[in-house]
């Protein structure tokens, strides 16, 4: 998608104090950690769905109150960009891959404005909108791999000029698959097409 216009800002009071309030918690295996590593503060920029990404530790240290990301979502053209703010630098990744292998439970989404498709009650709406990029994704592969079959399919026809059999014009072919093509007349054995100066 175009890149939108570059609207960084500095955490508001609000969110500095929700931040604070996060606390650290007992690791399901090992030593502890912060419940939260994310604060997403949603917000609606035009048609598109904005999400301000803060992370949480250096948030309550006072190290960056600037946003990490800043990401656009266009939900009717299912298409997505962020802007790594510290990276200075345009990416494509989904939101899991934004979050270096950490828990999608520890995103904090604030409360804020979603497009009706990521406006469902009860769920987890950092893990929906990750499912919907992951969907989009895997069918535009899907779509990209299907026409490079197709035009490498067109370019061996055209390539070895294949016609109808009831033609009686010169062609390349393979007989069989797997074969090295051979030249033969179409409808006609190559036993019986004679010599090269006849066709």
């Amino acid at each position: 998608m175009k890149h939108p216009e570059i609207k960084a800002t500095q955490a508001a009071g609000d969110l500095i104090k929700t931040a604070d309030a996060i606390q650290e918690e007992p690791r399901m295996w090992w030593g502890h950690g912060l419940k939260y590593q994310w604060i997403i503060q949603p917000e609606r920029d035009g048609e598109l769905l904005l999400l301000r990404w803060y992370e949480v530790a250096p948030l309550k240290r006072r190290e960056r109150t600037c946003e990490t990301y800043l990401t656009w979502i266009d939900a009717k053209k299912e298409d997505w960009t962020t802007y790594d703010c510290i990276g200075e630098k345009w990416r494509s990744a989904r939101m899991e891959n934004l979050i270096f292998g950490q828990d999608m439970d520890g995103i904090l989404l604030l409360e804020g404005w979603l497009p009706e498709e990521f406006a469902s009650p009860g769920e987890n709406i950092p893990r929906c909108i990750n499912a919907w990029q992951e969907g989009i994704r895997d069918r535009k592969l899907k779509q990209r791999q299907k026409k490079k079959a197709e035009d490498d399919r067109r370019i061996i026809l055209q390539f070895f000029h294949i016609v109808p059999p009831s033609k009686t014009v010169l062609t390349r072919g393979f007989p069989e698959l797997g074969k090295p093509p051979v030249l033969m007349r179409c409808g006609i054995k190559p036993s019986e097409a004679g010599p090269p100066g006849s066709w």
